[in-house]
């Protein structure tokens, strides 16, 4: 981030992590919004 700010970093590289975690975060939510399996032994 201190690249980003100081402007030593291109915004095209600077905007592919943030793309990442944006990707992450809504597999994130996606995840939560779902029941867990619950395995049982029988």
């Amino acid at each position: 981030m201190v690249f980003a700010t100081t402007g030593n970093l291109a915004p095209f590289a600077g905007a592919i992590p943030l793309e990442v975690i944006d990707v992450l975060v809504v597999l994130n939510a996606l995840r939560t919004a779902f029941p867990p399996w619950v395995i049982r032994d029988r």
